[in-house]
């Protein structure tokens, strides 16, 4: 009985005695992130209507992200979509909004970026 209590109390002294940072990441140094430089930026927008589900930002970014589009220099790789703004109207087709379809506007815009690799 003695041996298994000085066991257990070496166990939590050696559990006890670890010291962790919080914001560290265990076994040394921090992760690098590289710092994304933006070569070039335009304004884009999307606009859609929809039936009985609402407005998506999924819709506008598949539209854009990955694809060329048109600027005033030429065309550019949209490589994300930062700050993206929405604008949505919806109306129901039931006099009494009872088991009536409802129907979304949904417009977005926001800024399409480019960067450097």
């Amino acid at each position: 009985m003695k041996k298994c209590f000085i066991f257990a109390l070496v166990a939590l002294l050696s559990v006890a005695c670890t010291v962790t940072k919080p914001n560290e990441p265990q076994g040394g140094g921090s992760i690098p992130v590289p710092t994304l430089k933006i070569r070039e930026t335009a304004g884009v927008a999307y606009s859609y209507k929809s039936e009985n589900i609402g407005c998506s930002e999924v819709e506008f970014l598949k539209t854009f992200v990955g694809k060329r589009v048109k600027t005033e220099k030429g065309t550019m790789r949209v490589d994300n979509i930062l700050e993206i703004h929405r604008n949505v109207s919806s109306s129901q087709s039931s006099i009494l909004f009872i088991d009536g379809d409802k129907h979304f506007d949904c417009s977005f815009f926001g800024l399409a970026v480019e960067y450097e690799y």
